[in-house]
């Protein structure tokens, strides 16, 4: 015997309840899942270029050569998600996170204005999975503007297999020919020159700091 099937406003109130809270979950693990040319995006404070994912004043990373490769990979609580590259290639090997998906150093609308940060930090996580041949570390950089960029700082992470936090100040990066008012790539990192390939690394928390105020709410009057 079949018995009837009861549906109440209660029932259908959960089921359209249960039914969003999926949705909203299947679009979440959508999103938070990138493979090279893919990146998720997040909105998570000022200054921000990646925490978990890529900040949308930032919204996409590139890669100077295409055995570059890169993806956005979950490692654990302590640093969720993060970005994982191989430079696999023996020349040219470049990654970085630029303004807008369309950013183009030849068009002023796509540069960023970042005068707030000129006496702030460059921070990051940094962890080397393998160094390969590597001995002389790796280099940082900024761009900016037409045939604008930032001299290359040198870092060199001592300890394979840990996480390292760096900092750099901007000044230093501004006086090596950064220009602050016309950035539009935020970070670059790439091994030195000669000692590229087979280097893997994994990056986290990237973002400039500055004594400024967080962005004021919107009020409607």
């Amino acid at each position: 015997m079949h018995l009837p099937l009861l549906v109440t406003p209660a029932t259908c109130q959960r089921l359209y309840h249960t039914l969003i809270i999926f949705c909203i979950a299947m679009s979440y693990a959508m999103h938070s899942t990138a493979a090279n040319n893919t990146a998720a995006t997040c909105f998570d404070g000022v200054g921000n270029i990646f925490k978990d994912c890529i900040d949308p004043t930032w919204q996409r990373a590139f890669t100077a050569q295409k055995d570059t490769q890169w993806q956005i990979i979950h490692v654990g609580r302590h640093h969720n998600r993060v970005l994982d590259i191989q430079f696999n290639g023996s020349k040219n090997q470049r990654f970085g996170i630029t303004a807008g998906p369309h950013s183009n150093p030849n068009t002023p609308h796509s540069w960023l204005d970042l005068t707030a940060f000129k006496s702030g930090q460059l921070h990051f996580d940094i962890r080397i999975i393998d160094f390969a041949h590597n001995i002389n570390g790796l280099e940082i950089s900024l761009d900016c503007g037409r045939n604008c960029t930032s001299e290359p700082l040198d870092i060199n992470p001592a300890q394979q297999g840990q996480w390292q936090s760096v900092s750099i100040d901007i000044q230093r990066l501004i006086t090596r020919g950064l220009e602050i008012t016309q950035v539009h790539t935020g970070f670059a990192i790439q091994p030195v020159a000669g000692e590229q390939q087979g280097v893997h690394i994994q990056l986290d928390n990237i973002r400039l700091e500055a004594n400024i105020p967080a962005p004021m709410d919107l009020v409607v009057l």
